[in-house]
């Protein structure tokens, strides 16, 4: 009887073991750059947040041709279009509106990747790039109030993962634990918890 409760206690203590060491193990989500270009032309035109004084106004992403992935950043080129643009600035220390109303501006730009572990968002900072074609004192104001800003994105989307067995729904919380940019893909990192489910 004893060898058998022996037993019964490390079978017990193996399988709680292999539980613990399983619910730190991260599941790996790895996205190709086309995947994320063509889920991204899935869902413009895009609402582009103007962050703080400089730009105000309505900024959307209406098209976008090209995406890349290499080294945390995020190359992409496509169109920008504004309403009711305005950019502030300062003349002569003095400080003017600009007002630019409806534009249409092709832009190349990478965005640069952070993601915080501790609130366990993914930030992108834009810069962009010079586009050869002279383009106006109101337009190049209006790119550098974007640029050098941290803008946090919205992973809601990657939190609850449900898996279907049978007629029965296993659903999955996930948090991100890393999420990097490498060989033209974003590899997601996200630890599974499952969640109880209903009867």
């Amino acid at each position: 009887m004893k060898k058998i409760s022996l037993c019964a206690s490390i079978f017990l203590f193996l399988v709680f073991l292999s539980a613990a060491q399983a619910t730190n193990r991260d599941v790996v989500l790895t996205l190709p750059a086309e995947t994320v270009h063509a889920a991204v032309k899935k869902i413009l035109p895009l609402t582009i947040p103007t962050q703080g004084s400089t730009v105000q106004g309505q900024l959307i992403l209406e098209s976008l041709e090209h995406l890349s992935i290499r080294n945390n950043v995020i190359s992409l080129h496509g169109v920008l279009g504004g309403r009711n643009m305005t950019v502030n600035a300062m003349v002569a220390n003095k400080p003017i509106r600009v007002q630019l109303g409806e534009l249409r501006l092709p832009v190349s730009c990478d965005l640069i990747t952070r993601f915080d572990r501790q609130s366990r968002r993914l930030y992108v900072s834009p810069r962009f790039k010079e586009q050869g074609s002279g383009q106006d004192a109101g337009l190049a104001s209006l790119l550098d109030g974007l640029a050098g800003r941290e803008y946090p994105l919205d992973l809601d989307a990657l939190k609850q993962l449900d898996v279907e067995i049978g007629t029965r729904t296993i659903s999955f919380a996930m948090q991100p634990t890393n999420i990097v940019g490498q060989d033209n893909a974003l590899v997601f990192y996200l630890q599974p918890q499952v969640r109880p489910t209903s009867r």
